[in-house]
């Protein structure tokens, strides 16, 4: 009986998540930004040291972000996703060098490029925000938890504004997506957990957990569900 039950929540939720539209990307623009994030005890980040104190410009191609520790330019570079929508920056920096025995100064240094993203929308929505493979990211000037390891199951609720919305997220290889026509309260059926039925045994109440997105203004309490 709760196996059937939990079927049929499944079902209904999934059933909801068909009549989303899906926005993907095909143009954006990155930069070698130099954050390190390694095992260190600070962090170096220029693009969210500068988007705190307001001194962020809007990337364009071939505009400069900052300036190298030799003086050199650092700027946007524009690349395009391939057919699957990802878009892929590998950026090689053999002249970094730090104390850390930890740290490979030499290899390839997966987390500290941006890639720049914008949606023009139409009106002010509420929206999902999944961003599979980026290790962390802004949404218009919001920190956001990112999805590292691909996991495809990080949806995070939004409100889209009218006019241009940003996204910078930082990472090497990452599939963003933007999903509209959203309902504020959405039942997510990609990560669940639930208990084990063991056949000719007491299983009692068997507890399962269900993530839950709330992309309104307002909190939700006391929520159920039935079937």
């Amino acid at each position: 009986m709760l196996k059937h039950l939990f079927t049929l929540i499944i079902l209904i939720a999934a059933s909801k998540a068909f009549a989303q539209d899906t926005l993907k990307f095909e143009n954006a623009l990155t930069v070698a930004s130099g954050s390190r994030y390694g095992r260190e005890a600070i962090y170096t980040d220029q693009l969210a040291y500068k988007m705190a104190n307001g001194t962020l410009q809007t990337p364009n191609e071939n505009g400069e972000f900052t300036s190298g520790v030799n003086g050199e330019r650092i700027l946007w570079k524009a690349i395009k996703a391939d057919a699957n929508g990802r878009f892929s920056v590998f950026t090689r920096r053999s002249t970094q060098t730090t104390n850390n025995p930890f740290l490979n100064p030499g290899g390839i240094d997966r987390g500290s490029d941006y890639i720049y993203l914008s949606y023009t929308s139409p009106k002010a929505q509420t929206a999902i925000l999944n961003v599979i493979g980026g290790n962390t990211l802004f949404f218009n000037g919001i920190p956001h938890m990112g999805d590292p390891y691909g996991s495809g199951y990080m949806h995070i609720p939004v409100q889209l504004k009218k006019g241009v919305n940003e996204l910078f997220v930082r990472g090497a290889s990452i599939l963003p997506r933007i999903i509209v026509n959203v309902k504020p309260l959405i039942i997510h059926t990609d990560d669940l957990t639930l208990p084990h039925i063991v056949i000719n045994e007491i299983n009692g109440i068997l507890k399962g957990a269900i993530t839950i997105s709330n992309s309104s203004l307002n909190d939700e309490n006391a929520l159920q569900i039935k079937t």
